[in-house]
């Protein structure tokens, strides 16, 4: 499998470092587009490209990086936006990214595909905190919001060796966001974590913030554990959803994991068993990170099994 998994990766990859530089992007505008955002290490690169299998379309990798995009260099590592807050230049960009018009083969076209793309999926880990900033601009553009459960996004972190320390010392520096949905929390905010605990409060304040800000906008929340028990039914959802028609379907898809997934990272969360993070977390950092999704509210969103429960802001 892992032979097979490596090979498959291999050719993506080559196919997107010809495309990329080849493509026709003429799709339309905002319209043609659908922001897949989420936390990293959530799905949020399997759900962009079993979308671009079904629409035959462009995929736009991280194009709000402050480190790898030019025009997105001036706002924080995770940008927190108000809703009413007036910003020409992130709307500038924003309004790029959706319509097509930024090209940039290095970064955000490096897993293009399609050489005459008829949508374009942007997938974006750092979007969470200004996704109804999005779409109040946006609103003919569909936000899919994609949540995993938390120590399993923490096994995914540990595997890689990441920290989510520079998120969070971007949060601290903006006082908008911690006025807005983090006062209540600011101990927290403050005192010295262990990584799985840091991890989970990175986790707490993307949920937090989306979560609350989409309940009265058009995000549709997508479960990873969903995606990983019924894809193809999840899919069919999604698509009717979001009024979107298939133009064929490449059912690998569904069975391979993502090109920024690495196999020792993957077993780390548990590979394709959506809960294989119970059996690879020691039980008290299991609590550790049960206890900060507590002191933010948040512990409805999963049962003690980790499946998802369909509450918290569903009627979004």
């Amino acid at each position: 499998m892992s032979l097979a998994w490596r090979l498959d990766r291999t050719v993506r990859n080559a196919r997107s470092r010809i495309v990329k530089h080849l493509y026709q992007d003429h799709a339309g505008g905002p319209e043609q587009a659908i922001l897949v955002a989420g936390m990293a290490r959530s799905g949020t690169t399997w759900l962009a490209e079993m979308l671009v299998s079904h629409l035959h379309a462009r995929l736009m990798f991280e194009p709000f990086h402050h480190r790898s995009v030019g025009a997105y260099g001036a706002f924080e590592y995770v940008q927190y936006m108000r809703p009413g807050e007036p910003s020409p230049e992130l709307h500038d960009l924003v309004s790029a990214v959706l319509s097509g018009g930024l090209r940039d083969a290095l970064w955000v076209d490096r897993m293009v595909s399609v050489l005459r793309p008829e949508a374009r999926i942007v997938k974006a880990v750092r979007a969470c905190l200004m996704l109804r900033w999005i779409h109040d601009r946006f609103p003919r553009t569909p936000v899919l919001l994609v949540v995993r459960h938390p120590c399993a996004v923490a096994a995914s972190f540990a595997g890689l060796g990441w920290s989510a320390r520079p998120d969070l010392d971007s949060i601290r520096r903006q006082p908008e966001l911690l006025n807005d949905h983090l006062a209540d929390v600011s101990d927290i905010l403050e005192r010295e974590w262990q990584p799985h605990e840091e991890t989970a409060i990175l986790w707490c304040v993307n949920h937090r913030v989306a979560l609350r800000q989409s309940r009265a906008s058009a995000v549709m929340r997508v479960h990873y554990e969903s995606l990983v028990a019924d894809p193809e039914g999840e899919m069919s959802r999604i698509l009717r959803t979001m009024g979107r028609e298939s133009h064929g379907f490449e059912g690998a898809a569904v069975r391979r994991p993502s090109r920024t997934t690495r196999l020792d990272a993957a077993k780390a969360a548990g590979g394709t068993d959506a809960a294989g993070w119970m059996r690879l977390l020691d039980p008290s950092q299991v609590a550790d990170s049960q206890t900060i999704v507590q002191a933010f509210e948040l512990d409805g969103l999963y049962d003690d099994s980790g499946r998802p429960t369909g509450g918290l802001y569903e009627d979004a």
